[in-house]
């Protein structure tokens, strides 16, 4: 469902990964000016009149997997880079970026026809809202605060030497168009509870653990 007024064209189904008051989108939609939310009970769109700028569209990077140093947070990279002073050609004692790729072998948080797809993103900023929280395990927001979107936990795999951040991917994941090609280099990873420390049966062996992102 695209929502849509006189003045422009609005977005459907928001992906975000709130930091700060900036928004890191998993997606490769359109961001807008006013944002609006669609109900499926009367086909209905409802204008909630807050501003969200996109700043720029772009694809997930970060640190290869297989190494151990370099960064451990995933990066919105834009599709329009600029340089400054540069050397070109591969030096060493230097950080390298590498794009990302989604990694599943299940069809299970998502279908497992993403798998090795390259992982796009946006970034936006909303002036309205000043506070941010993602929690993971629950795919609603607790009183007081707004949804931004829901979905599952991602992260590297637990035992490649490459860490990366926990970050929460929209329930319907996107990826690049036709980067299907198979790299292996930053990757995602869907999280799973493990028992012991983590209180069971509250939580459950080996499922995939949800999350939500929330501003107020």
């Amino acid at each position: 469902m695209l929502c849509m007024t006189d003045e422009d064209k609005l977005i459907s189904n928001p992906r975000a990964d709130v930091g700060s008051i900036i928004l890191f989108y998993f997606s490769v939609d359109d961001i807008v000016l006013y944002y609006f939310y669609y109900s499926p009970y009367d086909k209905d769109c409802f204008a909630v009149f807050i501003y969200i700028w996109h700043l720029h569209s772009g694809v997930a990077g970060g640190t290869h997997y297989t190494k151990s140093g370099g960064g451990t947070n995933y990066q919105c990279l834009p599709n329009d880079p600029q340089w400054g002073t540069y050397q070109d050609g591969v030096q060493g004692y230097k950080a390298f970026m590498w794009g990302a790729e989604y990694d599943l072998n299940t069809n299970a948080p998502f279908d497992s026809s993403l798998d090795n797809q390259e992982v796009p993103c946006a970034v936006c900023y909303v002036p309205t809202r000043g506070s941010k929280l993602m929690i993971p395990a629950r795919n609603t927001c607790y009183s007081g605060w707004t949804q931004e979107y829901h979905g599952y936990l991602m992260a590297g795999y637990y035992n490649h030497p490459g860490a990366k951040e926990y970050v929460c991917v929209d329930e319907q994941p996107e990826a690049v168009p036709g980067g299907h090609a198979t790299q292996h280099e930053a990757l995602f990873y869907p999280v799973e509870a493990r028992c012991g420390s983590l209180p069971c049966p509250s939580y459950v062996e080996g499922r995939e653990l949800t999350c939500v992102v929330c501003t107020k």
